[in-house]
């Protein structure tokens, strides 16, 4: 679909690693066998994301590195299904940056804030911007592209682009 619409391979599809079913290790060996079963053309198209149940940012790294498929970090997730809370966000980043190459694009990872009235893993209805802050600064110089994960979408989208660059959105 995505070659049809004249992009390149920069363009990406963001899957979850899926169930466990039981036996991790062998679903992982299923994933793997699956993903290696594809046409180039496809491959190229995916990247792998930690989830907020099964599948936490060490086995969904160890997976990508295996497969040389870059992985998509999602902060959420993990502090809801964290392996290591010994490591901070920027570390994690930096970790899923070394499986992104050339050909990859821009490495993309996946923002969101808790909301506090719902189950662990619900998003925010809104992004609060000094959280929001504190993440964009703590990327350093070569920041990856944020997507948001938020409610209120656009809204929110909009906010953080005003607080961090020097071109504002509707001015």
């Amino acid at each position: 679909f995505l070659d049809s619409l004249g992009v390149d391979s920069t363009n990406k599809i963001i899957l979850h690693v899926g169930g466990v079913y039981g036996d991790k290790k062998a679903a992982i060996q299923r994933f793997s066998e699956r993903y290696k079963d594809l046409d180039e053309s496809i491959r190229q198209r995916l990247v792998i994301e930690n989830d907020d149940k099964s599948y936490h940012i060490g086995d969904v790294l160890e997976l990508g590195a295996r497969l040389g498929m870059p992985v998509v970090y999602d902060n959420l997730h993990n502090k809801v299904n964290c392996c290591d809370s010994s490591k901070d966000d920027f570390y994690w980043v930096s970790q899923c940056r070394s499986l992104w190459k050339q050909k990859d694009g821009k490495q993309k990872v996946h923002y969101s804030q808790q909301d506090r009235l719902k189950s662990a893993g619900s998003h925010s209805k809104s992004i609060a911007i000094n959280e929001f802050l504190h993440f964009f600064e703590g990327l350093g110089e070569n920041k990856p592209d944020i997507m948001l994960e938020v409610k209120d979408k656009n809204l929110s989208a909009v906010k953080c682009i005003n607080c961090t660059t020097r071109s504002p959105v509707g001015k």
